[in-house]
């Protein structure tokens, strides 16, 4: 795969992110053209990492702790540049919170936001061969000996083969359409409107992002030509998933759907309540009460049930299932229930976090959310408290002792050394055991598309996206190859 020429040699390696000439042009000759170089720089990439802010961080803050501020833009420090900017709000900056453990966060304000991505969308519109001209994020491989052997290669056979056989095919001039409506139709929108409405904030952030996807794509192409076809750059994961750099995988549902326009027997499938379903197999596995677990997979309306019982709603007035999984998988990993108290020095937990994100400055109704939470998790904790106390005896039954210390294979042939510093954490193990099956499910059905007929677009951590229909014999035998046995793939639309 041949690397783009960048526009700017001397950027700083974190800042060599998703931008485009008319944005760096605007930030360096108008909005900071009296600001020293590094901190355009930091500003370059302050605006790149706001992708999904509104969706991720409270109201679009960014957190950039001081030490990556000191490795990447060391020039900035004792000087009052950043104070100066935040002055003339260009840069809207968070207190350095000490006790509470937070450090300063960072965001761009709404109206400036809006200038950054009309820019970014025009170079996008009216590209030819502007993409040999972008600059790309840099392809760092992490050549970590967990996952790679002496030469380079993947020590994991099951993820090596399946990787080969992944190759994607978008529709690239109905992905820019997409993007260019919902661009047009932000720069219509008052500021202060779409800050007071979730949903505009969200579409906001999938633009913004999908711009960027479609810049930092695996592939590039001289011609508009309407279908683009390219092999993924994947990034492996310690617990066997592969994470697609750029390119389909990342794209939002409203750029997924426009992808795929003009393209025959596209399906989408994924695993359902995958890693719920992987800890109600475990469970069973090691005799655990799970009568929860049961009840919760054997309806396939419980994400809804469970919603409309805590009472988490969207903004368009349905029931925000994205939110009660988030927090249910959180628990599920240990994730704290905790409210904080500075007087305590107890700091919010992740929960509680997911909940403000969401319902941002209404805070009666994030902690009554909070409570109903807490109560209708209680039944699952039980079961999860008591698998995390039978995992030693678990992780005894299926470790092997080597001279090296004592490891762990997960179902993607991955090893985790459990006499590890970095892996005593239990909700680690967890994650590589559960994450680990998911994986291998998916790695397996792609492999089999070559013997039943179908090929792989996308592999989608828990899903499949493909050309032609994964067989139910497939299926079966993908389970019985992963060990996944519980495993269930449902059809779903890309929307």
């Amino acid at each position: 795969m041949n690397q783009t020429n960048c526009v700017t040699e001397k950027i700083p390696r974190a800042c060599i992110t998703e931008t485009t000439p008319r944005v760096e042009s605007l930030i360096r000759n108008d909005l900071l053209c009296n600001n020293s170089k590094h901190a355009q720089d930091f500003y370059i990439h302050l605006n790149s990492s706001s992708h999904c802010g509104f969706e991720k961080y409270d109201n679009g803050f960014v957190p950039i702790p001081s030490k990556f501020i000191h490795r990447n833009f060391r020039q900035l420090e004792g000087t009052d540049e950043i104070e100066e900017l935040s002055a003339r709000e260009i840069l809207f900056v968070t207190a350095y919170d000490k006790k509470g453990g937070k450090c300063r966060e960072f965001k761009i304000p709404a109206r400036i936001k809006l200038r950054l991505l009309t820019a970014f969308l025009k170079d996008i519109r009216y590209e030819t061969a502007l993409v040999k001209k972008i600059i790309k994020k840099a392809v760092r491989y992490n050549y970590d000996k967990k996952l790679y052997d002496q030469n380079r290669n993947l020590r994991s056979k099951l993820v090596r083969d399946s990787m080969k056989l992944i190759r994607g095919k978008i529709n690239q001039r109905a992905v820019k359409e997409s993007i260019y409506r919902r661009g047009k139709f932000l720069e219509n929108q008052i500021e202060d409107a779409y800050l007071s409405t979730l949903p505009r904030g969200k579409l906001i952030s999938s633009t913004d992002y999908d711009s960027g996807v479609i810049l930092r794509r695996p592939f590039t192409s001289d011609t508009d030509d309407e279908f683009i076809e390219y092999t993924p750059n994947y990034l492996l994961t310690d617990t066997g998933r592969i994470a697609e750099r750029g390119g389909f995988q990342n794209m939002s549902r409203h750029a997924k759907q426009a992808a795929l326009t003009g393209i025959d027997g596209v399906e989408n499938g994924d695993l359902r309540s995958s890693q719920i379903c992987g800890l109600y197999q475990l469970t069973e596995e090691m005799g655990i009460p799970n009568k929860i677990l049961e009840t919760y997979l054997d309806d396939k309306f419980a994400k809804f049930k469970w919603a409309e019982k805590v009472g988490f709603i969207d903004g368009a007035g349905g029931f925000n299932t994205g939110l009660w999984k988030k927090c249910l998988m959180s628990t599920v990993f240990l994730g704290s229930l905790s409210k904080g108290n500075k007087r305590k020095k107890k700091s919010v937990g992740s929960i509680y976090k997911f909940i403000q994100a969401e319902y941002f400055g209404n805070f009666d109704i994030i902690d009554t959310l909070f409570e109903n939470f807490e109560a209708e998790v209680q039944p699952f904790l039980y079961v999860i408290n008591d698998w995390y106390a039978k995992l030693p005896a678990y992780l005894d039954k299926h470790s092997r002792n080597t001279p090296y210390g004592r490891f762990f294979t997960n179902a993607c042939g991955l090893k985790l050394n459990l006499d590890s510093e970095d892996t005593r954490k239990p909700s680690s193990v967890c994650a590589f055991i559960l994450q680990g099956m998911e994986a291998a499910m998916i790695h397996h059905l792609v492999i089999l598309g070559e013997e039943y007929g179908y090929r792989t677009l996308s592999h989608e951590h828990d899903g499949i996206v493909t050309i032609g229909t994964v067989p139910v014999e497939a299926i079966q035998l993908a389970k019985s190859r992963s060990g996944f046995k519980l495993a269930e793939l449902e059809k779903k639309s890309i929307l």
